[in-house]
């Protein structure tokens, strides 16, 4: 069902292995995937030589849990575009024609870009109860696990120890004040 397969085959989520074949179908090229465990190959979608074909390098699992992937032509000659195919609903969707006037061949590699501009600073909570050491920090764009928000913990080995805590007639320092 697939011939000429130029790009690697990559394991998704899943546990399956997808890739894409020049040949296959009607010639125009194929995405398959392959059951790592029983090695069954499945024939998901079938490029149309009439809009886009010649599938071209390897897919990309993007974190929306969709395969991405670049077509060598397109609705114009010698010109490709770039797809989406959902593995879980097996919906193939054209994303984009490249116009010949500005743009060549895609190349073979996707990489998926996220952008954080909004970076906050999370302190480690050793003790896990949901105060920081405020000298143990990260910049991040998500929550780490193991971090919080706050940095009002005074000993971070000691759950009872924290400025949320009652201060008891002890040798330490509770509340931290």
């Amino acid at each position: 069902d697939g011939g000429h397969s130029e790009g690697s085959l990559i394991q998704a989520k899943d546990g399956k292995l997808y890739g894409m074949a020049k040949g296959g179908g009607s010639g125009s090229g194929v995405i398959f995937s392959l059951e790592v465990a029983t090695s069954l190959y499945t024939h998901l979608h079938q490029f149309n030589s009439l809009r886009l074909q010649s599938p071209e390098g390897d897919l990309l699992q993007a974190s929306d849990g969709k395969l991405y992937g670049a077509i060598n032509r397109g609705i114009y000659q010698d010109t490709g575009g770039l797809f989406s195919f959902n593995p879980k609903t097996a919906i193939y969707t054209r994303l984009t024609n490249f116009d010949p006037s500005s743009l060549d061949r895609p190349g073979n590699t996707l990489i998926e870009v996220t952008e954080c501009n909004d970076k906050k600073t999370y302190y480690r909570d050793r003790d896990n109860d949901g105060f920081g050491a405020h000298a143990d920090l990260v910049e991040s764009c998500s929550q780490p696990n193991g971090y919080v928000e706050n940095d009002e913990d005074c000993n971070d080995t000691n759950a009872a120890s924290h400025s949320g805590a009652i201060e008891v007639c002890n040798a330490f320092d509770d509340n931290c004040n």
